[in-house]
């Protein structure tokens, strides 16, 4: 079939779709058994982060949420509120 999002083709235009669309679970969805970077860079390769900028844009991301400094922990030991970020 056929469909849109935003006025974009759903089986051409996934990319720009991807760009404008947020999902936000009630319940977290990360890896706990994975640091907080490891988990961005995995995300971030999902939604089409070019290789070349994952570090630059990792780094960026947990500047914006202040977390680089528990940038090498694992989500597991996060308190609630580090992990909402």
């Amino acid at each position: 079939g056929d469909g849109e999002v935003l006025g974009y083709d759903l089986r051409t235009q996934s990319l720009q779709i991807k760009r404008e669309v947020g999902y936000m679970t009630q319940k977290f969805s990360f890896y706990e058994d994975l640091t907080i970077a490891e988990n961005l860079r995995y995300f971030a390769a999902v939604v089409g982060t070019p290789r070349s900028g994952l570090g630059a844009e990792v780094a960026r991301v947990l500047d914006l949420v202040d977390l680089a400094d528990h940038a090498d922990s694992t989500v597991q030991n996060l308190s609630g509120g580090q992990a909402s970020r």
